[in-house]
């Protein structure tokens, strides 16, 4: 097992990483009298079927469950159930549950510990690295959230092997992104290899892994409230999240954000973007109403009036936040086509 620990103004906390780390830190760690674990029922009959010692709440997959009555309902639990700020809630599943059972950890008695067991490359690599949590309302992706740190995240490798392809490759499109950002090593890991070399070389899987997450650490450290720095994450998520929320051909979201970087990256990083679409994914006709995807953009919170902020990088490690208007985001928005 590796523990790599991010440093935070709130509170540090230990990444760890292995196999078989799920099965370990359930039959090893030391839990207070009341533990909530918020997970599927699928995930459950996999790794938690024989133990009946905690609570459960079961959420079906998809977007839908990180809303704001699922929220309520869970808070009127652990109220019923006299959860105590220092018991537990465990948040084990991809980011969607991983986001829902953050902010709840946040705003339950101003906050109650909380650990995180992603099950999903995606969640690995990026969701579940600092702090930001947050519940959809009114058709706005994490309209509502909070900073809030966990007390541990439990990485186990062989819960990967579960994934569909699809799902495995949308990940590795976050670790891309980071690769671009500030590690030509992980970059060319991903180019240069295939979707079937990476999941059968658990050696090269954990190597993509722990790349990615000392990328995000040395960024979210530096900016832990997204203040400024940090804001270079946002690569390729401007376009992303909006072709997301419009649901086109059930996308993933490491797809939508490899599309969404394509007009923000230099001519050579392009021409490699479009190669490795390609290879990881099935091409896909998206048939792009600009203007809902423009109502969108405009909809991010990060967004004002006419105003649009994108990141750009204009070259490996050399990564720019700026403004352009919507006239040249329309524009832009065209490169998406590639097929």
């Amino acid at each position: 097992m590796k523990s790599i620990t991010i440093k935070n103004v709130l509170n540090d906390y230990n990444v760890i990483i292995g196999c078989d780390t799920i099965s370990y830190f359930l039959n090893n760690f030391n839990f207070p009298s009341k533990v909530l674990i918020i997970t599927t029922r699928d995930l459950y009959n996999k790794y938690l079927n024989n133990d009946h010692k905690f609570k459960y709440y079961f959420l079906d997959d998809g977007e839908t469950a990180k809303s704001i009555n699922t929220y309520l309902e869970i808070s009127e639990l652990l109220i019923k159930e006299e959860f105590s700020k220092s018991d537990l809630i465990i948040g084990f599943g991809g980011g969607v549950i991983l986001d829902l059972a953050g902010f709840l950890s946040a705003t339950y008695k101003r906050g109650i510990n909380y650990i995180m067991i992603p099950t999903t490359l995606l969640a690995m690599v990026d969701a579940s690295i600092g702090g930001k949590n947050g519940i959809n309302y009114l058709g706005i992706k994490n309209m509502l959230g909070t900073y809030y740190m966990p007390n541990m995240i439990i990485d186990d490798l062989n819960v990967l092997s579960s994934l569909s392809d699809t799902e495995y490759a949308s990940g590795l499109m976050e670790s891309l992104k980071m690769g671009i950002i500030d590690s030509k090593e992980l970059y060319n890991i991903i180019k240069d290899n295939d979707l079937s070399k990476i999941r059968n070389n658990i050696f090269l899987e954990e190597e993509i892994i722990e790349l990615s997450i000392n990328i995000k650490k040395k960024v979210v450290e530096s900016d832990p409230f997204e203040e400024d720095y940090r804001r270079i994450l946002n690569l390729g998520h401007t376009i992303g999240h909006a072709i997301e929320a419009l649901n086109l051909c059930n996308i993933t979201h490491g797809e939508a954000i490899a599309l969404g970087m394509l007009p923000f990256v230099s001519k050579e990083i392009k021409e490699d973007l479009i190669k490795i679409i390609n290879k990881y994914f099935n091409k896909t006709n998206l048939d792009l109403d600009n203007d809902k995807l423009i109502s969108l953009i405009r909809e991010d919170k990060k967004n004002k009036n006419d105003v649009i902020n994108i990141v750009d990088a204009k070259d490996f490690n050399d990564i720019e936040i700026k403004e352009i208007t919507k006239k040249e985001l329309e524009e832009k928005i065209n490169e998406i086509n590639i097929w």
